[in-house]
Protein backbone atom coordinates (compact mmCIF):
# COMPACT_ATOMS: atom_id res chain seq x y z
CA UNK A 1 0.00 0.00 0.00
CA UNK A 2 1.12 3.34 -0.70
CA UNK A 3 2.00 5.99 1.83
CA UNK A 4 0.00 8.13 0.47
CA UNK A 5 -2.88 6.49 0.10
CA UNK A 6 -2.97 5.82 3.96
CA UNK A 7 -0.74 2.92 4.67
CA UNK A 8 -0.33 4.94 8.61
CA UNK A 9 -3.81 4.54 9.43
CA UNK A 10 -4.10 2.38 11.76
CA UNK A 11 -6.97 0.33 10.73
CA UNK A 12 -5.72 -0.10 7.21
CA UNK A 13 -6.74 -3.50 5.38
CA UNK A 14 -4.09 -4.91 4.11
CA UNK A 15 -4.17 -8.74 5.64
CA UNK A 16 -5.12 -10.16 2.01
CA UNK A 17 -3.36 -11.75 -0.77
CA UNK A 18 -4.36 -12.12 -4.44
CA UNK A 19 -4.88 -15.95 -5.16
CA UNK A 20 -4.93 -16.17 -9.33
CA UNK A 21 -8.32 -18.95 -8.94
CA UNK A 22 -10.23 -16.51 -6.46
CA UNK A 23 -9.20 -13.18 -7.81
CA UNK A 24 -10.65 -11.41 -10.78
CA UNK A 25 -9.41 -7.72 -12.54
CA UNK A 26 -12.19 -5.41 -12.74
CA UNK A 27 -11.67 -3.45 -16.10
CA UNK A 28 -14.31 -0.59 -15.86
CA UNK A 29 -15.78 1.76 -18.41
CA UNK A 30 -12.66 1.77 -20.42
CA UNK A 31 -14.72 2.36 -23.47
CA UNK A 32 -14.64 4.83 -26.49
CA UNK A 33 -17.20 7.14 -24.48
CA UNK A 34 -15.37 7.57 -21.35
CA UNK A 35 -11.80 7.17 -22.26
CA UNK A 36 -10.92 8.71 -26.22
CA UNK A 37 -10.51 12.22 -26.25
CA UNK A 38 -12.06 12.16 -29.87
CA UNK A 39 -15.43 10.17 -28.97
CA UNK A 40 -17.95 10.82 -26.24
CA UNK A 41 -17.35 13.13 -23.48
CA UNK A 42 -13.82 13.57 -24.96
CA UNK A 43 -14.41 17.04 -26.90
CA UNK A 44 -16.73 18.18 -23.95
CA UNK A 45 -13.51 17.14 -21.02
CA UNK A 46 -10.94 18.26 -23.31
CA UNK A 47 -12.93 21.35 -23.28
CA UNK A 48 -12.71 21.74 -19.61
CA UNK A 49 -10.18 21.92 -17.21
CA UNK A 50 -8.70 19.28 -16.26
CA UNK A 51 -9.72 17.34 -19.71
CA UNK A 52 -5.78 17.63 -21.10
CA UNK A 53 -4.79 15.44 -17.30
CA UNK A 54 -7.21 13.05 -17.29
CA UNK A 55 -6.77 11.89 -20.85
CA UNK A 56 -2.92 12.39 -21.29
CA UNK A 57 -3.16 9.85 -18.02
CA UNK A 58 -5.22 7.15 -20.06
CA UNK A 59 -2.52 7.15 -22.64
CA UNK A 60 0.19 6.75 -20.96
CA UNK A 61 -0.15 5.54 -17.95
CA UNK A 62 -4.04 3.33 -17.20
CA UNK A 63 -4.02 2.28 -20.46
CA UNK A 64 -0.26 0.38 -20.54
CA UNK A 65 -0.55 -0.67 -16.59
CA UNK A 66 -4.05 -2.19 -17.67
CA UNK A 67 -2.47 -4.08 -21.11
CA UNK A 68 0.09 -5.41 -18.43
CA UNK A 69 -1.81 -6.56 -15.48
CA UNK A 70 -4.33 -8.47 -17.93
CA UNK A 71 -1.73 -10.26 -20.02
CA UNK A 72 -0.23 -10.88 -16.26
CA UNK A 73 -3.99 -12.50 -14.86
CA UNK A 74 -4.60 -14.22 -18.24
CA UNK A 75 -1.18 -15.74 -17.89
CA UNK A 76 -1.77 -16.93 -14.25
CA UNK A 77 -5.18 -18.40 -15.15
CA UNK A 78 -7.18 -15.26 -13.30
CA UNK A 79 -10.56 -14.02 -14.72
CA UNK A 80 -10.40 -11.26 -16.22
CA UNK A 81 -13.61 -8.82 -16.92
CA UNK A 82 -15.01 -5.77 -18.52
CA UNK A 83 -17.67 -3.80 -16.61
CA UNK A 84 -19.29 -1.97 -19.93
CA UNK A 85 -21.21 0.97 -19.49
CA UNK A 86 -24.52 2.03 -21.47
CA UNK A 87 -28.32 1.52 -21.52
CA UNK A 88 -29.76 -1.45 -22.90
CA UNK A 89 -32.59 0.66 -24.87
CA UNK A 90 -31.87 2.86 -28.17
CA UNK A 91 -33.21 5.77 -26.25
CA UNK A 92 -32.02 5.14 -22.69
CA UNK A 93 -35.28 4.76 -21.14
CA UNK A 94 -33.84 2.24 -19.05
CA UNK A 95 -30.98 3.98 -17.30
CA UNK A 96 -31.80 5.56 -13.55
CA UNK A 97 -33.31 9.20 -13.96
CA UNK A 98 -30.42 11.21 -13.13
CA UNK A 99 -27.66 9.47 -15.27
CA UNK A 100 -30.52 10.13 -18.05
CA UNK A 101 -30.77 14.06 -16.62
CA UNK A 102 -26.91 13.62 -16.95
CA UNK A 103 -26.82 12.57 -20.29
CA UNK A 104 -29.33 15.26 -21.52
CA UNK A 105 -27.59 18.21 -20.10
CA UNK A 106 -24.74 17.01 -21.92
CA UNK A 107 -26.38 16.55 -25.05
CA UNK A 108 -27.66 20.41 -24.57
CA UNK A 109 -24.70 21.47 -23.96
CA UNK A 110 -22.56 20.36 -25.23
CA UNK A 111 -23.91 18.57 -28.53
CA UNK A 112 -23.17 15.18 -27.21
CA UNK A 113 -25.13 12.06 -28.21
CA UNK A 114 -24.47 10.76 -24.87
CA UNK A 115 -27.07 7.76 -25.39
CA UNK A 116 -24.85 4.28 -26.27
CA UNK A 117 -26.47 1.32 -26.68
CA UNK A 118 -25.03 -2.24 -27.97
CA UNK A 119 -23.67 -1.78 -31.26
CA UNK A 120 -22.67 1.94 -30.93
CA UNK A 121 -18.41 2.69 -31.31
CA UNK A 122 -18.80 4.85 -28.23
CA UNK A 123 -20.23 1.49 -26.12
CA UNK A 124 -16.80 -0.98 -27.14
CA UNK A 125 -13.91 -0.92 -25.56
CA UNK A 126 -10.46 0.47 -26.41
CA UNK A 127 -9.01 -0.93 -29.55
CA UNK A 128 -6.06 -1.40 -26.65
CA UNK A 129 -7.50 -3.45 -24.60
CA UNK A 130 -9.85 -5.74 -26.54
CA UNK A 131 -11.19 -8.63 -24.93
CA UNK A 132 -9.50 -11.69 -24.94
CA UNK A 133 -11.20 -15.42 -24.91
CA UNK A 134 -12.09 -16.23 -21.50
CA UNK A 135 -12.23 -12.77 -20.60
CA UNK A 136 -16.38 -12.11 -19.31
CA UNK A 137 -18.13 -8.33 -20.15
CA UNK A 138 -20.81 -7.44 -18.01
CA UNK A 139 -23.18 -4.40 -19.09
CA UNK A 140 -24.32 -2.16 -16.39
CA UNK A 141 -26.46 1.27 -16.87
CA UNK A 142 -25.67 2.66 -13.24
CA UNK A 143 -22.59 3.86 -11.27
CA UNK A 144 -21.43 1.21 -9.81
CA UNK A 145 -20.79 -1.74 -11.15
CA UNK A 146 -23.16 -4.14 -8.75
CA UNK A 147 -26.79 -2.69 -9.07
CA UNK A 148 -28.68 -3.64 -12.10
CA UNK A 149 -26.05 -6.38 -13.13
CA UNK A 150 -25.81 -10.09 -13.41
CA UNK A 151 -21.74 -9.21 -11.62
CA UNK A 152 -21.93 -10.47 -7.94
CA UNK A 153 -23.70 -13.80 -9.50
CA UNK A 154 -21.21 -14.15 -12.06
CA UNK A 155 -18.48 -13.73 -9.37
CA UNK A 156 -19.58 -15.94 -6.71
CA UNK A 157 -20.46 -18.91 -9.30
CA UNK A 158 -16.80 -18.96 -10.27
CA UNK A 159 -15.64 -18.66 -7.15
CA UNK A 160 -14.18 -15.09 -7.51
CA UNK A 161 -13.18 -13.63 -3.58
CA UNK A 162 -11.05 -10.73 -4.27
CA UNK A 163 -11.49 -8.22 -6.61
CA UNK A 164 -8.11 -5.87 -8.42
CA UNK A 165 -10.14 -3.07 -9.57
CA UNK A 166 -8.78 -0.43 -12.38
CA UNK A 167 -10.50 1.75 -14.96
CA UNK A 168 -12.38 4.99 -15.00
CA UNK A 169 -13.18 7.42 -13.44
CA UNK A 170 -11.58 6.93 -10.43
CA UNK A 171 -13.87 8.83 -8.08
CA UNK A 172 -17.08 7.80 -9.61
CA UNK A 173 -17.66 4.20 -11.09
CA UNK A 174 -14.93 2.56 -9.35
CA UNK A 175 -14.96 3.76 -6.47
CA UNK A 176 -18.67 3.38 -6.46
CA UNK A 177 -17.91 -0.46 -7.88
CA UNK A 178 -15.06 -0.80 -4.91
CA UNK A 179 -17.19 0.15 -1.90
CA UNK A 180 -19.89 -1.65 -2.93
CA UNK A 181 -18.20 -4.88 -3.36
CA UNK A 182 -16.71 -4.24 -0.24
CA UNK A 183 -19.95 -4.40 1.58
CA UNK A 184 -20.97 -7.40 -0.25
CA UNK A 185 -17.82 -9.03 1.06
CA UNK A 186 -15.24 -9.15 -1.59
CA UNK A 187 -12.05 -8.64 -0.59
CA UNK A 188 -10.73 -5.22 -2.71
CA UNK A 189 -7.60 -3.70 -4.30
CA UNK A 190 -8.05 -0.30 -6.23
CA UNK A 191 -4.86 -0.14 -8.60
CA UNK A 192 -3.13 3.16 -8.59
CA UNK A 193 -1.47 3.42 -11.55
CA UNK A 194 -4.28 2.02 -13.13
CA UNK A 195 -7.13 4.37 -12.69
CA UNK A 196 -7.63 7.88 -13.45
CA UNK A 197 -9.58 11.06 -12.27
CA UNK A 198 -10.10 14.03 -14.19
CA UNK A 199 -8.13 15.67 -11.79
CA UNK A 200 -5.35 14.36 -9.34
CA UNK A 201 -6.48 16.13 -6.09
CA UNK A 202 -10.06 13.74 -6.78
CA UNK A 203 -7.81 10.51 -7.69
CA UNK A 204 -6.05 10.79 -4.27
CA UNK A 205 -8.56 11.70 -2.30
CA UNK A 206 -10.57 7.99 -3.14
CA UNK A 207 -7.07 6.45 -2.99
CA UNK A 208 -6.91 7.69 0.80
CA UNK A 209 -10.41 7.11 2.04
CA UNK A 210 -10.51 3.76 -0.19
CA UNK A 211 -7.17 2.74 1.92
CA UNK A 212 -8.81 3.56 5.03
CA UNK A 213 -11.97 1.91 5.41
CA UNK A 214 -12.76 -0.30 1.90
CA UNK A 215 -9.73 -2.16 0.67
CA UNK A 216 -6.72 -1.71 -0.20
CA UNK A 217 -4.31 0.05 -2.66
CA UNK A 218 -1.76 -1.02 -4.70
CA UNK A 219 0.50 -0.43 -8.14
CA UNK A 220 0.07 -2.37 -10.65
CA UNK A 221 3.86 -3.77 -10.63
CA UNK A 222 2.83 -4.96 -6.91
CA UNK A 223 -0.32 -6.64 -8.02
CA UNK A 224 1.75 -8.57 -10.70
CA UNK A 225 3.96 -9.65 -8.28
CA UNK A 226 1.63 -10.66 -5.46
CA UNK A 227 -0.42 -12.33 -8.25
CA UNK A 228 2.34 -15.04 -9.22
CA UNK A 229 3.72 -15.24 -5.26
CA UNK A 230 0.78 -15.12 -2.79
CA UNK A 231 0.40 -18.82 -1.35
CA UNK A 232 -2.95 -20.72 -1.29
CA UNK A 233 -3.65 -19.79 1.96
CA UNK A 234 -3.19 -16.04 2.12
CA UNK A 235 -6.83 -15.29 1.57
CA UNK A 236 -9.00 -15.44 4.39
Amino acid sequence: MNDHAGASWPFAENEFGIKPSETALLIIDMQYFDADPARGLGPALSAMSGGSYYFERIKTTVVPNIQRMATAFRAAGARVIYIVAGPETVDGSDLIPRIRRRRAEMQERFGINAIFPPGSHEREVLKELTPEPPDLLVGKNTTGAFVGSNLDQVLRITGIRTLVLSGVVTNVCVESTGRDASDRGYNVVVVDDACAAYDLESHESTMRNFARFFGRVAMSAEVAYELTTTPSSTNP
